[in-house]
């Protein structure tokens, strides 16, 4: 009987048939030379021996070369979204990952920044000084406070808008928007 997918008998004459090596695959019914195992594409693995196929690196790994055995997963700082990739992203800025094998990465919170890629943590995620604010989640940066706001704390997601206790006093912020001042005081 001739050999199976994944595998190749030595000679033509022989009933014995050997299986391909991990990070092969046999697509050839009744092989007869351990040439008609393939080795499988970067992007692909096959983890045993005696494969007929190779099969796309999952989500959150990578298979960088040919012939590749097992797949690796994404390292902390990394990610990668889709499988059967070459090679796993760095998490972009406003982003981390603590974690190996991880298909995303996380957002930094609203009120923080991270101008940094590849963090590993959310410690990296710095607060927002006074006078700055971020709305969203995975911010890279912070925004200063529109004229005529300000922020007096740190790690904040919104404004407060500088508003006149009476009404002869017009408010606005003050140059580092940390606080309201005076912008004119109008008569009577």
């Amino acid at each position: 009987t001739p050999c199976s997918l994944g595998r190749f008998a030595k000679n033509f004459a022989s009933d014995v048939c050997e299986q391909c090596t991990a990070g092969t695959y046999g697509s050839e019914l009744g092989a007869t030379s351990n040439t008609s195992c393939k080795s499988c594409q970067a992007s692909t693995y096959a983890s045993s021996t005696g494969s007929s196929k190779c099969t796309p690196c999952p989500s959150g790994s990578a298979c960088p070369g040919n012939k590749t055995a097992e797949y690796s997963p994404c390292a902390p700082g990394r990610y990668n979204s889709f499988p059967g990739q070459t090679e796993c992203l760095v998490c972009p800025h406003g982003k981390y990952n603590p974690h190996n094998g991880t298909a995303i990465c996380l957002d930094c919170p609203r009120g923080t920044y991270l101008n940094l890629t590849g963090s590993i943590s959310s410690e990296a995620c710095m607060n927002c000084s006074a006078g700055r604010y971020s709305a969203a989640d995975g911010s890279s940066l912070c925004l200063k406070c529109p004229k005529g706001h300000y922020q007096s704390l740190h790690g904040q997601n919104e404004c407060r808008e500088c508003i006149s206790s009476d009404e002869k006093r017009l408010m606005t912020n003050s140059p580092d928007f940390t606080h309201c001042v005076v912008q004119q005081v109008l008569q009577d």
